[in-house]
């Protein structure tokens, strides 16, 4: 009971306790889905689609860059990074923390999983709620395989002191092995 209000029993989605209106109509922790469900284009190889607030569709490249994060050292706790230009040093970035290796819906906890993502003025963003990262194709380090994942329509908030903005993010992105 809150504000005299019922919000009903809580929820446990993969060890996390949430409103029971939190945890509807996220799919289960672990759950393998083959197919994108996304409604982005599919990306090229080692790049990113990525759309914020509804406005058109940009193309993110990977980067290998450890100072932005990516790690695949360890895949069952990785970083994936992609920017949306190479040459720009503050140029749009995206991060992925992971369990790379295993297949399925992921849900940002902010430890085990989140998504980092920095606009072109510096500003940070992380979702406001729970979003779901849906890992397509696991990540196998084998030479010629490919991993793929998906976000849709996550909630993101900037905490910076002159923004403070929520925005929406989809992305959809592969990372293949040489």
């Amino acid at each position: 009971m809150f504000g005299g209000q019922d919000y009903g029993v809580p929820a446990r989605v993969c060890g996390i306790v949430l409103p029971f209106f939190l945890a509807a109509g996220l799919p289960a922790c672990g759950t393998v889905k083959t197919e994108s469900t996304s409604k982005l284009s599919a990306p090229a190889v080692n790049q990113a689609t990525v759309q914020i607030a509804g406005n058109p569709e940009r193309a993110y490249s990977f980067t290998p860059s450890v100072a932005l994060g990516t790690d695949f050292s360890d895949p069952a706790n990785a970083a994936i990074s992609y920017v949306e230009s190479l040459l720009n040093s503050n140029s749009p970035a995206l991060t992925l923390k992971l369990n790379a290796a295993s297949g399925g819906t992921q849900n940002t906890n902010g430890l085990a999983a989140n998504i980092l993502y920095s606009d072109a003025l510096g500003n940070t963003y992380q979702p406001r709620l729970v979003c779901a990262i849906v890992v397509t194709s696991p990540y196998s380090g084998k030479p010629g395989t490919t991993f793929s994942a998906e976000v849709n329509d996550c909630l993101l908030h900037s905490r910076d002191a002159l923004t403070g903005f929520d925005l929406t993010l989809s992305v959809r992105l592969n990372k293949t092995e040489g």
